[in-house]
């Protein structure tokens, strides 16, 4: 049986910095794309960790969505 791998050139390490940051700068409003701008990372890494940490409930769905405030 073949199997198909979703998202293997992705990097899904974190460093709990990144995402305590990642957190603070959801919270304050800033955009997905700004947010993976500054954490050096792909938008399609964020947004799976935005997905995580909405679930876990670490932070919360915005009126905005992904395009922030700020």
């Amino acid at each position: 049986m073949k199997f198909y791998i979703v998202l293997e050139n992705l990097n899904m390490d974190w460093k709990y910095e990144q995402v305590e940051s990642f957190d603070k700068m959801w919270n304050e409003g800033y955009s997905l794309e700004y947010i993976s701008g500054k954490l050096k990372r792909e938008v399609d890494e964020v947004a799976l960790l935005l997905m995580d940490r909405c679930r876990k409930g670490y932070v919360e769905k915005r009126k905005t969505g992904i395009e922030g405030v700020k």
